[in-house]
């Protein structure tokens, strides 16, 4: 009697790594950091790169199978906006970070060159065997953060630094709230696939888990741009469906519709938000100010703009009140928020009529496919949908990065169609890229430990441990010399101790001086080494007073609307006496963020000082309701 034995298919290297990049850059987090997210999800990201490579480099399949892609007109324009953002390095005012990126998302040419490798990983893998793991990934993934996301919600988190970035929002293993929303748009209509189209019970239970924790994660995250997304996506899904005649289709999107809809309306935030509420930039009229602000920055460069990475640094002189947090929280955006007004201001308009061109060229092939394939166009359309929505209310993170390239590089699959036996030379260039990356991961995990010495020397200083702190900041520079954000943090945690320690206003000041050199452009350590030299004065009396003003007034020239600048301003001209100009500075930065408690504590002092006792006290009980 014979015995026939199934044997279990290969997978494609290739496509384990499009699945683990996808699904595992989402859900990787390092607790001990200063922020558990953007260092750590730089390493993966960059050593699946390596992975990626590697695994082209070894499969003459996979190999054979990109070789066709001289074929793909979405890869041309691809391309054409890859050779635009390098072209506009010569407009760049910091080559540092176009390049590499600024902490915490470095997001600059390296990244996306990453994101390219893991783009092609996911185009080298067969259809089907991509189809079936990579959405098997996902909905595990899904499954994970739509779990952390609830217990968000619910007031339980494991890592309180995650929600610390969004009060009242679900922010899960993503960093913020936005970037589990964009994550949720890509990924659910994989997630659906695995629900509807899985033949193993298992798998298909996950997949209506994935998909139910997924649009309630959407909706505790208070994401506008998640919930447009999601919108769009199970539209496009549901016209699909339409043609199809499948009933259990529309069942799935009902639940999505239903879900999202109850946990919008059981989050009290997530609620408010509908209306359009939130703070400064995150409000409705905020961003829409943002948007209105961009304007201006892509008509001054048109052709080039701004550089990769580069809208954070000029965005501050274009500002509008609008924008200001009116707690006093201001920060420089990094980005518009908006997929297309941010490949304007970093490669100039002709890097958004080459975006444009990809996702028309992504449609049609689409199209041309739906007719022929098993239903993997459609899933491929809705995620490209959602994702391209939701990014016009957010921007590409690491977070996101990497779901987004895989989905372009699987639509890229879908143009090029079946693999044609072709010979499958290149070997050795794939190993050249694979190397590269892995230095590149190597250095990221060295960023990653340099996060966890910087936490450490921050609670070192607050518990006044200054020889610990400077050890645990110097132990930081050394593994990450190149990050001039490391130097930043170690000024601001020399600020509390400078007060009454010269060694940590003398540490403090030289790593401020440093950090400016490197982030040229940027305001915020100069505004945090006023703040140095104002705490040193009032503490320890070295008369700092001189030099705090002169950088209050150099941030200001680079960032007119921070009212954290203007009010340092008043308190250095308070310290010299000059009562006058300090209430005007004082009030300017009242008039940028009048619910900022600092700032009228400290007016309340200047107008004490006056001999003006019922102005001051106005303004002390101001200050007690605006906290």
């Amino acid at each position: 009697m014979s015995v026939q034995v199934s044997r279990r298919r290969r997978i494609a290297p290739s496509g384990v790594v499009a699945t683990l990049a996808f699904a595992g850059v989402a859900v990787a987090v390092f607790p001990p950091g200063l922020n558990p997210f953007g260092p750590v999800k730089l390493f993966v990201t960059l050593g699946l790169a390596a992975c990626a490579c590697a695994a082209v480099a070894f499969n003459p399949a996979a190999r054979s199978r990109l070789r066709q892609l001289t074929g793909s007109r979405i890869v041309w324009a691809l391309g054409a906006l890859m050779v635009l953002s390098v072209l506009a390095l010569v407009t760049t005012r910091d080559m540092r970070l176009s390049i590499l990126g600024a902490y915490p998302n470095y997001t600059g040419l390296t990244t996306i060159a990453a994101w390219i490798m893991l783009g092609l990983a996911a185009t080298a893998t067969p259809r089907d065997e991509l189809r079936q793991t990579l959405g098997r990934g996902v909905a595990l993934s899904l499954v994970a953060v739509g779990l952390y996301a609830a217990s968000q919600r619910f007031g339980f988190d494991p890592m309180p630094a995650s929600a610390a970035f969004d009060s009242g929002r679900a922010a899960s293993t993503l960093g913020n709230a936005a970037n589990l929303g964009v994550f949720i748009a890509l990924a659910l209509p994989l997630a659906m696939d695995r629900a509807l189209a899985e033949q193993h019970r298992a798998w298909r239970l996950l997949g209506w888990a994935a998909l139910v924790l997924g649009a309630a994660a959407a909706g505790f995250s208070g994401s506008r741009g998640a919930w447009a997304g999601l919108g769009v996506g199970m539209l496009v899904a549901a016209v699909s469906s339409v043609r199809a005649r499948q009933i259990q289709r529309r069942v799935a999107l009902a639940a999505v519709v239903v879900v999202l809809a109850l946990s919008i309306a059981f989050t009290p935030v997530a609620a408010a938000r509908v209306t359009g509420g939130g703070t400064g930039a995150a409000t409705v009229a905020g961003r829409l100010a943002v948007w209105s602000a961009t304007l201006p920055m892509i008509a001054e460069r048109p052709f080039l703009g701004w550089g990769p990475s580069g809208f954070g640094i000029a965005h501050t002189a274009y500002m509008t009140p609008a924008e200001v947090d009116p707690r006093g929280r201001v920060e420089a955006l990094d980005d518009p928020h908006n997929l297309v007004l941010s490949v304007a201001t970093s490669c100039g308009v002709p890097g958004v009529l080459a975006l444009l061109a990809i996702v028309g060229l992504s449609v049609s092939a689409l199209l041309k496919s739906h007719s022929t394939d098993d239903g993997w166009s459609p899933v491929l359309a809705a995620a490209l949908a959602g994702g391209f929505v939701a990014l016009q209310f957010h921007f590409v993170t690491l977070d996101t990065g990497a779901a987004l390239a895989i989905v372009l590089g699987a639509v890229v699959g879908v143009e090029i169609g079946e693999a044609v036996e072709v010979e499958a030379g290149g070997r050795a260039l794939w190993l050249v890229l694979g190397l590269t990356f892995l230095a590149l991961a190597v250095a990221a995990v060295g960023l990653v430990a340099a996060d966890a010495y910087v936490r450490e020397g921050f609670a070192r200083a607050e518990e006044g441990e200054w020889d610990n702190a400077t050890a645990a900041f110097d132990s930081a520079s050394w593994l990450a010399p190149w990050e001039p954000a490391i130097l930043w943090a170690t000024g601001r945690a020399s600020t509390g101790p400078a007060m009454s320690d010269p060694r940590a206003r003398a540490y403090g000041v030289r790593a401020l001086r440093t950090a400016i050199d490197r982030m040229p452009g940027d305001a915020r350590p100069l505004r945090d080494l006023g703040d140095l030299y104002i705490a040193s004065s009032v503490g320890a009396g070295s008369g700092d007073w001189s030099s705090a003003l002169e950088v209050y007034e150099q941030a200001l020239v680079l960032a007119p609307l921070d009212p954290r600048a203007w009010l340092g301003r008043g308190v250095a001209q308070a310290g010299l006496g000059d009562l006058t100009a300090a209430a005007d500075s004082m009030r300017a930065s009242l008039e940028l963020a009048p619910r900022f408690s600092d700032a009228w504590e400290n007016l309340a002092a200047v107008y004490d000082a006056s001999g003006d006792t019922a102005a001051a006290q106005a303004a002390r009980d101001r200050a007690q309701t605006t906290r």
